[in-house]
């Protein structure tokens, strides 16, 4: 065991010499962390609205430039190996035929990552100190750290990833060119060719559906006007979602050593439970233009879709309401309101994005319920004395949203049920209507 510890050492030590022996990387590797400072440091001491986010923002925004030097230094690296002989050398002992020598390629570029990593994060945490701005539980700093570990070291890592396993390839065309449409599906431009094809097609192309499985990058990429009461995103999806990618590529690598291929079912069964993960459906903050789950839904589902919009009466007043709300990946609600006088149904309206799992009155006696759209109607079909009624629903809505990680549910905006149907957008205007209850309405 203390000889194969040993063996592994020097592994990583000759890798690491071929690696400052090489002065294209090292000087890159070098000058990445001036030029990280530079770029981190251009809005400091400057005030205004939206300057002290403006900090962290900056500084993600070199996600996308540390991902292709990232994968660009890996494949290099990577190939300098195998020309310098270490690689073969190494074949001849039972750990360089499980890939040994690149393990140790990825352990010295993975040391580098890090102090990128940390240099950004004392960057931002410097920035951020200007302002002098009380912080006694420390989250925006837990803030920072969190987006550095995400949005730099695990990008970074999966650019890593991706240079080792092109480096595999013998001419390098095939490599560059993947290396090339890597750093295009994950950049904004995508994105930009997406919106237009979908605007192309009134949002029934399914290019988004595609395009966002490579959406890796931070909200600070998008053209939309940054939201600096949610911050940069940290949702479970996210994080899913790159997982994902090094898991795949990382199956790749696996399989294409014989010896490892044990590993990649493994790393592909990871693979696949992000996947899984990033699939479930959950309120989500995305600034793009696809029309099914972000700002666009809306403008798309009412407008184009042509979604109906009632005005009626409901026949009733709801004197209080009880509720109960749960955030997770959505919202989870149990509303008990008070009504006025029993019917034989009752109109309400509640956005479109939450479904109803049960109804019941106040004694737990399930009601009928049908629900389209905006528009729920439950029917009191046994003549009941109803006094009280009981929804219980879950979902989310791409423009207010309810995670884990924050709320933005206003008081117009019909996440609780309302008496009879009221349209909810104003298709002249583009936008939400204000839909308040009656001020007299007690809440608990």
């Amino acid at each position: 065991l203390r000889l194969a510890e040993n063996q592994a050492m020097e592994e990583i030590k000759d890798a690491a010499r071929v690696f400052y022996r090489s002065k294209l990387l090292i000087g890159i590797a070098l000058l990445t962390l001036p030029f990280c400072g530079c770029y981190a440091f251009r809005y400091y001491g400057r005030t205004g609205i939206g300057m002290i986010p403006a900090q962290l923002q900056q500084a993600l925004s070199l996600s996308l430039y540390l991902f292709i030097i990232t994968m660009f230094l890996s494949y290099e690296y990577h190939k300098k190996l195998k020309a310098t002989g270490i690689a073969e050398a190494a074949a001849a002992t039972p750990e360089g035929k499980n890939g040994q020598p690149f393990w140790s390629a990825g352990i010295v570029l993975s040391i580098w990552i890090c102090m990128v990593t940390l240099f950004l994060i004392l960057c931002v945490i410097c920035c951020y100190s200007f302002y002098h701005i009380k912080d006694p539980n420390g989250e925006y700093i837990k803030h920072i750290i969190w987006n550095m570990l995400l949005n730099i070291f695990l990008i970074m890592e999966l650019g890593l990833l991706i240079g080792s396993f092109l480096s595999r390839f013998r001419n390098r065309f095939v490599p560059y060119f993947t290396m090339i449409l890597a750093a295009y599906l994950v950049s904004p431009y995508s994105e930009e060719l997406a919106g237009q094809i979908s605007q192309s097609t009134d949002g029934k192309s399914p290019v988004y559906r595609f395009v966002e499985l490579f959406n890796i990058m931070p909200l600070v990429y998008t053209k939309f006007a940054p939201n600096y009461s949610f911050g940069e995103s940290l949702l479970p999806y996210r994080v899913a979602l790159i997982l994902f990618w090094c898991a795949a590529v990382l199956t790749g690598i696996f399989l294409s050593v014989p010896r490892t291929r044990k590993w990649g079912k493994l790393s592909a069964l990871l693979s696949c439970v992000c996947l899984l993960v990033y699939l479930v459906p959950s309120s989500k903050v995305i600034m793009n233009g696809n029309p099914a789950n972000t700002l666009a839904h809306d403008q798309y589902y009412y407008s184009i879709q042509n979604a109906k919009l009632r005005d009626e009466e409901g026949g009733y007043h709801i004197r209080s309401y009880r509720m109960e709300l749960s955030v997770g990946l959505r919202l989870t609600a149990d509303v008990l309101m008070e009504v006025d006088e029993s019917l034989p149904e009752y109109k309400m309206t509640l956005y479109h994005g939450y479904k109803v799992k049960s109804v019941s009155d106040g004694n737990n006696h399930p009601l009928k319920v049908s629900q389209e759209g905006d528009y729920i109607t439950v029917k009191n079909t046994e003549n009941l004395n109803i006094q009280k009624i009981r929804l219980v629903y879950s979902g989310c809505s791409p423009a207010y949203y309810s995670n884990i990680q924050g709320i933005f549910l206003p008081g117009y905006f019909a996440y609780y049920p309302r008496t009879g149907f009221v349209p909810l957008f104003d298709r002249e205007t583009y936008d939400f209507k204000e839909c308040f209850v009656n001020p007299n309405t007690e809440f608990a």
